[in-house]
Order: structure tokens, then sequence, then C-alpha cells
């Protein structure tokens, strides 16, 4: 009993704690969800990474790389020694293929399309385009031409063409300023964590967001040092096609002077490509608002490292010892299905055959009514034959309970009784009829000895009697002698005791 006391206690606190540590789980698994943090965060921080580490900072950094070079390749169309350039020649044609600038087209190309200062074409587009009678009123001229008309006739381009080709031109052109405008403004060295220079070495013109370093004179080891100095920077050497990368995720898998070549980079010759991040993060940009998150979910995991760790091992215990469990049940379960082969091959032959026959009424019948109302009326008959079963069963234990309850007529019918349950019920009958007959002996046994106990207290008490009086007569005898005296009085004792 206290055994079975102390096994109940202790299997109450194990389910206390179990319980105990399915809350502290839960508490952490809530408290991360409201944090927001997703998987990837989470599982860097469980693994003890840095930020710059993270799957997080990996495809934004390598994004950074990609939207850089996009903004170098407008620079160099837009800019030069870090300010806007509308003194550059845009071919009309050229602009609308592929976006292509120049800085000087030499007159024995002027045949090859007509040309523009950027200045004019951008101050035209703004102004918008009038024309007279079809004829466009021109506010500005092309380069080497004293009229649109001038150069069509010398050139024999269709004029209308020209036209439509220069309205194409502007609009591109307007749209393309806006967008140079508005992208320098969000990649300002206050606004974002990334730095970016394009140095064409032809030129010497220099296409950066680093203010420091917008000057003629800089040089190699001075850049090196300035975006190596970051904890993640890409650089990239057109006269070697080397690369020097950092915490830079994979945008190694880009081709860089194919990007650039693609966006229509106005370059003069070889070029440098550098692009860092200020891991430091002192802009409030994406990457800032990433690194204060996965701070905060180090912070949570520190907190809630020790708790976690612990009831995640009592339950991964708990598991393993239910598993042990199970599996010692299933030695037994499999110990007593060998044992009992014959009853479980019974049931399997049984249940494959309820399948069998049911698969063939279908295939004969089809799926008609007169199918379904066979296969109802069969399901029917099994299940009938499931419910005389089941009240056999009870017979059975009904017969059990009486016969426990001690009940002389107790006795079982095997009639219509299915043949497994028949053998059960005689078994049963049999070992009624046992107890009774041997409830019987012990009656008899125990009449006998009553009997005999009331024989042998009526036999010794008619001599006990005797033996109690006669010693009452002596001892109201004088006798002088102790040692009788003595005697008389152990008589006395056995004899009360005996009586």
């Amino acid at each position: 009993m206290k055994k079975a006391r102390y096994t109940s206690f202790l299997k109450g606190l194990l389910l206390v704690i179990n319980l105990a540590a399915v809350l502290v789980l839960t508490a952490g698994l809530i408290q991360a969800s409201r944090g927001a943090y997703g998987r990837d965060i989470l599982e860097a921080v469980i693994k003890g990474k840095s930020y710059l580490q993270t799957e997080q900072f990996q495809e934004q950094s390598s994004e950074a790389v990609y939207s850089a070079l996009q903004m170098m390749a407008e620079s160099s169309r837009m800019e030069k020694d870090g300010l806007y350039d509308p003194d550059r020649i845009i071919r009309v044609r050229d602009y609308l293929d592929s976006r292509m600038v120049y800085d000087m087209i030499p007159e024995s190309e002027k045949k090859d399309g007509i040309c523009y200062r950027m200045r004019d074409l951008y101050q035209w587009s703004l102004k918008g385009m009038e024309s007279v009678q079809d004829v466009l009123q021109e506010s500005y001229q092309p380069l080497f031409y004293g009229s649109i008309q001038e150069y069509c006739n010398e050139c024999d381009e269709p004029y209308n063409a020209v036209v439509s080709q220069l309205g194409q031109v502007m609009e591109l052109l307007r749209k393309d300023v806006a967008e140079y405008q508005k992208a320098k403004k969000n990649w300002a060295s206050e606004l974002t964590n990334v730095r970016y220079l394009l140095w064409d070495m032809g030129s010497g013109n220099i296409c950066t967001n680093v203010d420091e370093l917008q000057k003629k004179d800089v040089s190699q080891e001075v850049l090196d040092t300035y975006f190596k100095g970051f904890g993640s920077y890409y650089i990239f050497d057109s006269r070697s096609t080397s690369v020097a990368q950092q915490n830079i995720g994979d945008y190694f898998s880009y081709n860089t002077h194919a990007l650039l070549s693609g966006w229509s980079v106005h370059l003069d010759g070889e070029y440098q490509v550098f692009v860092g991040i200020d891991t430091e993060f002192p802009a409030a940009d994406q990457m800032a608002a990433g690194k204060k998150s996965y701070e905060e979910a180090q912070h949570m995991w520190e907190t809630l490292r020790m708790p976690m760790l612990i009831s995640a091992g009592i339950l991964f215990l708990t598991v393993l010892f239910l598993l042990w469990k199970m599996a010692g049940m299933m030695v037994k379960c499999t110990g007593m299905l060998a044992e009992h082969s014959g009853i479980v091959l019974l049931i399997c032959i049984c249940f494959a055959a309820y399948e069998i026959i049911q698969m063939i009424l279908r295939l004969v019948l089809g799926n008609g009514a007169t199918a379904h109302l066979v296969l109802a009326v069969y399901k029917l008959a099994v299940l009938g034959l499931l419910i005389w079963e089941g009240v056999q069963r009870r017979q059975l234990l009904d017969g059990v309970r009486a016969m426990n309850r001690g009940e002389e007529d107790a006795h079982i019918s095997i009639e219509h009784l299915f043949p497994d349950n028949r053998r059960m019920a005689e078994a049963v009958n049999d070992l009624g009829d046992g107890l009774r007959d041997a409830l019987k002996e012990q009656m008899k046994s125990e009449r006998m000895k009553a009997d005999l106990i009331t024989n042998v207290s009526h036999d010794l008490k008619t001599p006990l009697t005797s033996v109690i009086n006669y010693v009452d007569l002596m001892k109201k005898e004088q006798i002088d002698n102790p040692k009788v005296q003595e005697y008389l009085q152990v008589l006395d004792q056995k004899s009360q005791r005996l009586k």
C-alpha cells in the first residue's frame, strides 16, 4: 500500500514537471512569434552567429551590391566629378536603344544620327513640344545642323520619324533625370549604410555617395583601406576581373561587367567598383532595422535559453521513456500475438474474407441500386453476427459473475453459442462445478472438526470436574504439612486453567 502511494506521488510529480516544461516552451515560442522573428533569424541566434553571418543580412548585402551597381551605371551617364553634367551629348537613336551618352562626337560622325546636348533636350522636355502645321517648333538646335529639317535633308531621313524619336527621347530623358534625382537623394550617406564608388580610370571620373572620396587624386590604397575597413565589402577590378569580397552573400553569382554593360555604364576605359556596408549602421535603413531586430532576438534567447533547453531536455527524456515503455508494450503484444497465433490468423482470415466478398459483389453487381441493396444486406448480416457475438460474450460474463457471488445454481447455457464461446462456456461450467464440489468438501470437513471439538470437550469436562471437586475437599481438610498445601495449590491452579 505504501509502495503504491509512493508510485502515485512520483507519477503526479513527473506529470507536473512535464506540464511546466510544456508551458515554458510554449511561452518562449509565443514570445518569439510576437517579436516577428523569422525562422532563419532564430536559427542563426541559436547557432550563435553574428548578424553579418545571417541569411537575412547576406541577402540584403547581395541586393545592396546589385542596386549600387545600377546607381553607378545611372550616375555615370548623368554625372561628372560627382555633379550632374548636362553638357553630355545624346544621339537620339542610341539613347532610345541603350541609354548611351557621349562626352563628345566628332563631326565626321554627324550623319550617324541627330544629336543634342543633354541640357537642351531636358529643358525642351519640360517645356513640351509644339508644332505648327505639322512642323515642330524647335526650342533648341541639334548639333552640327541648324534644324531638324536640315539634318533630314542631308542624311535622307524621314522628318516625321526623327521628330517622333525626338519626342520619345525627351519623355525618356525626363523620367531618367527624375529617377536619378530621386535615387541620388535615397543614396545619400545619411540615409543608407551602403557606400559605393565607381572609378573610371580612363577619365578619372568618380561616381560615389561618399563626399570625402569625390576627388581626382584619390589613390588605390585609400580606396582599398576605406572599403575593406567595413565588415562587408565588394571590390571588382575590370583590368583583371578580380574580386575581393566579404559578407556579401551570393552576389558572386552575378557578372559585374555584364551587368554594367547591360545598363549602359558610361566609361572611358578600365574601371574599379567598390561597394561597402558600414556595419556600425549609423543610418536608420532596412539593414539597421534588421540588426536591431537581431539583437532583440539575441537578448530574448539569452533570457529564455536555459529554461527552454532544460524544458526541452525534460520533454526529450520523457519521450525516450515513453518510447521505451511503448517498445516494451510492443514486445509484449508481439509475444501475445505469437502465443495466440491461431486466433489472430482466424481473425485476419475472416477480415480478408469480408473484404473479398465485398469486392466480388461490387464487381458482379456494379454500382447500381441493386448492388447497394445487396451490399447493405450483406453488411447488416455481418453486423448481426457481431451483435450476436457480443450478446454471447455478455452471457459468459454474467455467468462468471454469478459464480463469483456464490450462487449454487449458476450455470451458463451452451445452446446457440458459437464454437469458441461454447468451449469457453463449458470450461467455465466445469470450473463452477469444481468450485461447488470443493465447497461441499470444505463444509463437510468443518462439521467434522466441530464434532471432534465437541466430543473431546465433553470427554475432558467430566474428569476435570471431579479433579476440581476433590481438590476443594482436600483444601477444606486440616493438613499441616506445608508440602501438601503447596501441592494442593498447584493442582488448584492447573485445574482452574484447564477449566
